[in-house]
């Protein structure tokens, strides 16, 4: 009953900032771990909602929902990982038998920092998707350390992991998979004892 209550405590503090017109903790998510070390408390930031997903956006057009007509609008909650080619996709029982066979891979983790210190696969080196642009010098380098070989890209839920495998192929870097289903995945599939947030 106390971590509801510190959490309920957490939800009524933010309706009083509502009330009197303080700033609240608007596209952010705490998380909690009491049973940790500290610290307790984590945030993260969350992106915009975007008004052309019909996922993200704060209400469905009526059309919708009245079954009138159904759009194809464009959705950034589940990943087009089908438009990538066969041969730039992995599941993750394939990548665990590509891991047992010790074959030469760089396996990029492309989430956040502090989401990369909770849980990652081990021999993952970290450029979150945001700075994968700027740092593309970097993994290059990353790649030739690694003797040219191929590169493995993992998130969570094999999202962001989907938009940085399509812009590794379009600067030019063709020898690299989406981990489909990202950490998530892996931990259903492969490792149940994984730690997940």
């Amino acid at each position: 009953m106390i971590v509801p209550g510190i959490i309920g405590c957490l939800q009524a503090l933010e309706v009083q900032k509502i009330a009197l017109g303080l700033p609240v903790l608007s596209q952010k998510q705490i998380v909690a771990d009491l049973l940790g070390e500290g610290p307790y408390f984590r945030t993260f930031n969350l992106r915009p909602r975007r008004r052309d997903c019909l996922g993200c956006r704060p209400v469905l057009p009526s059309e919708v929902l009245l079954g009138l007509s159904i759009p194809t609008p464009t959705t950034c909650l589940l990943p087009s990982s089908f438009s990538l080619l066969p041969q730039n996709r992995i599941s993750c029982e394939d990548y665990r038998k590509y891991v047992d066979r010790k074959e030469k891979h760089l396996l990029l983790d492309v989430r956040e920092p502090i989401q990369f210190e909770i849980c990652s696969l081990p021999q993952a080196k970290n450029i979150p998707l945001l700075e994968l642009e700027k740092k593309m010098d970097e993994l290059e380098g990353l790649i030739r350390s690694e003797g040219d070989s191929k590169v493995m890209v993992i998130c969570r839920r094999g999202i962001h992991s989907v938009e940085a495998t399509r812009m590794l192929v379009e600067h030019g870097i063709s020898n690299v998979c989406n981990i489909d289903g990202g950490l998530t995945s892996w931990q259903k599939t492969v490792d149940p004892l994984f730690p997940l947030y």
